[in-house]
């Protein structure tokens, strides 16, 4: 049971961050950049 947990974690915790940062280069081209640029500094 541990064993198919981990396989779960190495297989799809990559692949939610891969899509993380996707959906985020999305919400991103749709705000105005300057927004963006001052919630990050």
């Amino acid at each position: 049971m541990m064993i198919m947990i981990m396989y779960i974690c190495i297989y799809f915790v990559p692949l939610l961050i891969k899509y993380k940062y996707t959906i985020l280069e999305k919400i991103k081209n749709k705000l105005p950049s300057n927004i963006i640029s001052n919630k990050i500094a």
